[in-house]
C-alpha cells in the first residue's frame, strides 16, 4: 500500500521550489509546521543572498544546510 503524500501548504511548496537543496522533504514540511517563520518574501530574500555565500557555492553546494535544519 502507498503511504498517501501529506498536504503541503502553498508557502511551502514555494520554498521547496527555490530552496536549492531536495533533500528529506517530508522532514522539511514537519519542521516548517513547528518554526514561527517571517514572511515569504523575506524567505525567499534571505535565500538569494545566501545562494551567494562562498560557502554554499563550493563543491555544487554540497555544504547548504539541509532543509529540515
Amino acid at each position: 500500500m502507498k503511504k498517501s503524500s501529506p498536504a503541503y501548504s502553498e508557502d511551502f511548496l514555494a520554498f521547496w521550489e527555490v530552496y536549492p537543496s531536495k533533500v528529506g522533504k517530508g522532514d522539511a514540511w514537519r519542521a516548517w509546521g513547528r518554526a514561527e517563520l517571517p514572511p515569504l518574501p523575506e524567505i525567499f530574500k534571505a535565500i538569494d543572498s545566501q545562494l551567494l555565500w562562498a560557502r554554499w557555492k563550493a563543491e555544487h553546494g554540497r555544504y547548504i544546510p539541509n532543509p529540515a535544519t
